[in-house]
């Protein structure tokens, strides 16, 4: 398969599961149990994740190591509690004055830790580039989304414009994960 195609599957792929985490936080609970900071923060992490995993598996279980699956649900799992901590320790004056710069500390912290249980997999292979790349990618794709958020009528534009605009962040975070896994997928018996 080549660098172009491969690339566009994991972006492609990425923007479906983004999507469905959003789809799947949003019916999740009553709004109640969102308004808890821990339960919010941990289930908008967790199926953002998840879905995630389970993209990487369905397009790239051929490829990748058995345990890497499993690995990405257990750091799923960490990356969604610590998520909810993040969540649950500001106070509301935090939250209503550092808004942006909470969830960026979150982010990152969420998305090492995402990645930090696949380490083990990638012993020798510069396994700290996926953690690292997690990281960056995660929080670019927030910084993305908040800057169209924050700048555009998200209902003004047509559908078509409106969903290349939002979904412009999540291509970002698929090509930043794709290169990695590219790169190990067709180096990694060198």
């Amino acid at each position: 398969m080549n660098k172009q195609i491969f690339l566009l599957k994991i972006t492609l792929g990425t923007i479906f599961a983004m999507e469905m985490g959003a789809e799947l936080f949003a019916i999740s609970g009553n709004p109640y149990q969102l308004q808890r900071p821990w339960a919010s923060g941990f289930l908008f992490t967790f199926f953002h994740f998840l879905c995630i995993v389970i993209m990487q598996w369905l397009l790239l279980s051929d490829y990748l190591p058995k345990r890497w699956i499993t690995l990405g649900f257990v750091g799923c799992i960490i990356a969604s509690i610590v998520s909810g901590i993040i969540y649950q320790v500001f106070s509301f004056e935090a939250w209503f004055s550092y808004n942006f710069e909470i969830k960026i500390f979150a982010r990152i912290i969420s998305g090492a830790l995402f990645a930090l249980p696949q380490l083990f997999v990638l012993q020798g292979r510069k396994g700290y580039l996926w953690i690292l790349a997690n990281s960056i990618a995660w929080t670019i794709q927030y910084i993305g989304w908040e800057l169209i958020m924050s700048y555009t009528s998200y209902y003004d534009l047509f559908l078509f414009i409106r969903i290349l605009v939002v979904e412009s962040p999540n291509v970002a975070l698929g090509l930043f994960l794709g290169i990695y896994l590219y790169i190990y997928v067709y180096n990694h018996n060198k």
